[in-house]
């Protein structure tokens, strides 16, 4: 059932489930549960549809996972996964199927993906949709539908798929932020500098632009000195053209005398402290 409905419904979550498929608040014994295991990957790697089964009952893929699909013939993965989209029963699975997509097939893909934005867009996750996106569209076609459908979204929702833009690790999302950048400043919004190419030269910027750009430049700063979201750590983001360390310091200071708030003094202290991090070696 998970394989078939994915591991987003209730009694299917994940949370009832260890990665082997044992129950971990079974109502009834089963017996002889040794004789109906659950599948490993070793055993459904080689074959694309039992593949995709295993894939769909997982919260993520991980790397040894996205090795597999990587393995597999082009051909039979777009039209295994294009096959099982279409018939799909839920948006999770869906958003499955557009996580192999953008891992196994990237460009080859970019025909459907597009498809998916015409027809589906509203049937699917907005990170699976923006994932895919960003991996299988030329970034001047996927960006702004991406931002676009950003834009349409209000509060929660809103900030939910800003994050999602982190997929493209484009400095048009520098750009975005500044025009669309407002209260409250969230670390959302510092995450999303990290990923996106973010230079010291634009940090300066921010900072001396004042608020909500400084607040998220400092947010920014500290992402990419210690990443603490699964999407930051998976694209490690770095500062480009790092300062060095005492222009690094003496910004940090004219920024917390500008606004001396306790949050920027809690960024600022961490900044300090991580600054081998992000300043240009001696």
């Amino acid at each position: 059932m998970a394989a078939t409905y994915g591991w987003w419904q209730y009694l299917l979550h994940d949370d009832f489930y260890d990665d082997d498929g044992t129950a971990s608040q079974p109502e009834d014994v089963v017996e002889a549960a040794e004789l109906l295991p659950c599948p490993t990957l070793s055993q459904v790697s080689n074959d694309c549809e039992r593949l995709l089964d295993y894939t769909t009952t997982r919260w993520r893929i991980e790397d040894e996972l996205a090795a597999a699909w990587c393995q597999l013939p082009p051909a039979d993965v777009q039209r295994v996964v294009v096959q099982r989209f279409v018939g799909a029963p839920n948006s999770g699975v869906r958003s499955a199927c557009l996580d192999v997509l953008a891992i196994a097939l990237k460009s080859s893909a970019g025909d459907f993906v597009a498809e998916v934005w015409q027809r589906h867009k509203d049937l699917v996750d907005i990170s699976s949709l923006f994932r895919a996106t960003a991996a299988c569209m030329p970034v001047d076609q996927g960006f702004p539908l991406a931002t676009t459908m950003v834009e349409s979204l209000d509060g929660r929702e809103r900030r939910n798929a800003m994050v999602a833009l982190s997929y493209f690790q484009s400095p048009r999302a520098l750009q975005w932020i500044e025009q669309h950048a407002a209260e409250p400043t969230t670390e959302d919004w510092g995450n999303l500098a990290a990923a996106s190419c973010l230079s010291w030269s634009e940090v300066r910027s921010w900072l001396a632009h004042g608020r909500p750009l400084s607040l998220i430049a400092i947010d920014a700063l500290r992402a990419i000195a210690d990443p603490r979201t699964p999407l930051l750590r998976a694209t490690s983001p770095a500062l480009l053209t790092p300062p060095p360390q005492d222009d690094f310091l003496r910004a940090l200071a004219a920024y917390e005398e500008q606004d001396p708030v306790p949050r920027v003094r809690q960024r600022i202290e961490f900044l300090r402290a991580a600054g081998h991090k992000l300043c240009a070696e001696a």
